[in-house]
């Protein structure tokens, strides 16, 4: 566990406990915004499903989900899947979100930080993300840790009619 440079949050790894809590976090930040892959409905897990895909994550030594936490309230989560097999582990794919009342506080960037550790652990030399094309505030989070566009994919979504564009972005770590 570990505390942000001003004390109003903390971060730290997901437990099998927080399935209902971060379901309910998720349906709240997917009727927030339209940056995600999901809207109001949030993820179709239930609860055991949810507490099961937990416990992976936990039991993982490639991978991690890591909670933003004020108080006993879930605000940000990220998790980082690096591959397993040998030809691909050197690389690791990252998400995140902050709660929209908590953006511009450091979330974001701590998680980040979280992240980026738990890949130097593991020797990861490269990580990627998507990100929607519009989503500024989310691309300069990552421009700041030193992420580089390398793709756009046009219609990477779809909604009410629309399609939305996503940017391909990668931090090469052997590079930092």
């Amino acid at each position: 566990m570990s505390r942000n440079e001003l004390d109003s949050f903390i971060i730290r790894e997901a437990r099998p406990a927080d399935a209902a809590d971060l379901l309910e976090y998720l349906r709240q930040i997917g009727s927030e915004t339209h940056n995600l892959t999901f809207g109001p409905e949030g993820i179709p897990f239930s609860v055991e499903e949810e507490r099961r895909f937990l416990e992976s994550m936990q039991s993982s030594q490639r991978s991690k989900y890591f909670l933003a936490l004020d108080g006993a309230d879930i605000v940000g989560n990220a998790n980082i899947q690096s591959y397993a097999r040998e030809r691909m582990q050197h690389r690791a794919n990252i998400a995140l979100s902050v709660k929209m009342s908590h953006w511009g506080q450091g979330i974001g960037s701590a998680l980040m930080r979280q992240m980026i550790g738990f890949a130097r652990s593991l020797e990861v030399e490269l990580i990627t993300l998507e990100v929607l094309s519009e989503n500024k505030r989310a691309i300069a989070l990552y421009k700041k840790f030193g992420f580089e566009q390398f793709g756009v994919l046009d219609r990477f979504y779809k909604l009410e009619g629309k399609y939305y564009a996503a940017d391909y972005m990668k931090l090469d770590l052997n590079q930092q």
